[in-house]
């Protein structure tokens, strides 16, 4: 498994329980996901599959620390580069938060501003049992 960090219960093998796959929110996260190429879509669909059920990764996985400790983004590189960011602040569910092409060779400042604003209402809207 690619990755950029040692411990994590986001990839986990070692587990035994499969994880539920979530969009959110949901209409977003669809169009954008039809937004990316075939391959790139496919790859990302592929990857959410294996962690769901605790396998390696065929693509890199990075934590977004400045987001929290449970936010995540599989990296698709090339040009353009594509990622897939994720939540696993909720045992048994992988929240994908956004799918976008990275834009800029560093830190892509307006996806970062998106994932912030999905990820505090996603927390809220937990904290409100409405998810």
């Amino acid at each position: 498994m690619r990755q950029n960090q040692n411990e994590n219960e986001n990839l986990d093998i070692a587990s035994k329980t499969v994880r539920i796959i979530k969009s959110y929110p949901g209409n977003a996260v669809a169009k954008e996901m039809q937004a990316a190429p075939e391959k790139v879509r496919l790859r990302f669909v592929a990857n959410l599959t294996l962690l769901s059920n605790n396998m390696e990764t065929t693509c890199t996985v990075s934590p977004l620390k400045s987001l929290g400790a449970n936010v995540y983004e599989l990296k698709e590189n090339g040009r353009p580069a594509w990622r897939c960011v994720y939540y696993t602040g909720v045992k048994g569910v992988i929240y994908v938060l956004c799918v976008a092409e990275k834009t800029t060779n560093g830190v892509d400042r307006q996806l970062m501003s998106t994932v912030a604003q999905r990820e505090k209402a996603l927390v809220a809207a937990i904290k409100a049992g409405d998810e």
